[in-house]
Formats: C-alpha cells, structure tokens, sequence
C-alpha cells in the first residue's frame, strides 16, 4: 500500500467547527418557530402540553405512592370515579347506554360533570376506560346496531329508567342499572 491511499480525503467536507453549530442552531430554531406557532395557533396543542404532559407530570410528581387509579381519581374527579363504577358495576361483555349531553350538562348545572370535560360525552375516551364493554350514546339511536344489543344504562340526573324492563323502589342520581331485572339477567 503506498503512503498516498492511506490518506483520508477531505475534500468538499466542512471541517469548521462553527460552521457545524450554526447550521444545527438554525434548524433548532426552525423547529422551535413550528412548534410555538402550532401551540399558539391550535388548540390541541395547548390542551396537550397544557393538559396531557404539563398536568400529567404534576400529578406523578406530587403523588409518587399512589396507584394509578388513585391518580387518575385525583386529576380527572368525577368523571373518572362515574366511569370507573361503571366498569367495576357491568360484565366486561356489557354494551352500556349513556345519555344525551343534555342530561350529562344540563343548563342549571345539576349535575357532578364538568361542562369544560370531554371525557364522558367523548366516545373514545370513555370507551378508553371502559374497555372491553361497548359504549352507546342515546344520540346513536337509529345510527348503532349495537343500540339493539343494550344490557345496561347509566342512570344521570333521573335519566336512564325509562330504558330499564322493571320499577325501580328507589331511585338515585348516578348508577348503573342491567335492563332486564336483576335475578333474570346474567
């Protein structure tokens, strides 16, 4: 091998330090411009920094030792506890009725939910916790098939008892109730 073929070519590379930082330290700064603008301009990236990973990381750090039911208790309230009696109250085979948004956000405030909340209006996100049972909106009447296939309805606000194939003696604001009466469903 001659001395000439070990040597490495440099020819057309940049060997400037500064040069290297200043064209890196641009695109950061592009990057940086994009996501300001996106966050400044769209709404989903506020509620997401804003909500999912400011909030979030707040909540991890302000309660370490508690289990992740009791966290999501604490950052998402009643919502989360309605949803999650729901799911301990039904078969994970259950196709559950929920109400109108009417019901659930009424205009006298009459009700534990939030206005500001998507969460049990939003399919996804009560799907999401209440996996695997099926969530139907009284709103996909004509629309769902599984609304043909209903075997429990969350009762709101006095909503939900015209659904159930028996009297109920007594009535509550929040439940979660089997359409056929209880001692023949199973």
């Amino acid at each position: 091998m001659s001395k000439k073929s070990k040597q490495k070519c440099t020819y057309g590379k940049s060997t400037s330090l500064g040069r290297y930082y200043f064209k890196h330290g641009l695109v950061a700064l592009i990057a940086a411009l994009i996501i300001g603008m996106l966050y400044y301009n769209i709404r989903g990236y506020q509620w997401m920094v804003n909500s999912l990973i400011l909030s979030n990381a707040r909540i991890a750090m302000q309660y370490p030792e508690l289990p992740r039911e009791q966290k999501l208790a604490n950052k998402l309230g009643f919502e989360y506890q309605f949803l999650h009696f729901v799911k301990q109250n039904t078969p994970d085979s259950a196709v559950i009725l929920f109400p109108p948004d009417s019901v659930l956000f009424p205009e006298d405030g009459s009700t534990k939910f939030e206005r500001k909340s998507e969460s049990v209006r939003n399919k996804a996100w009560a799907s999401y916790f209440l996996y695997p049972r099926k969530v139907v909106y009284e709103y996909e009447r004509g629309e769902n098939p599984l609304f043909r296939d209903i075997d429990y309805v969350t009762i709101v606000n006095d909503w939900g008892y015209q659904y159930l194939e028996y009297q109920m003696p007594q009535r509550q604001k929040y439940m979660v109730l089997p359409v056929q009466p209880p001692e023949l469903s199973q």
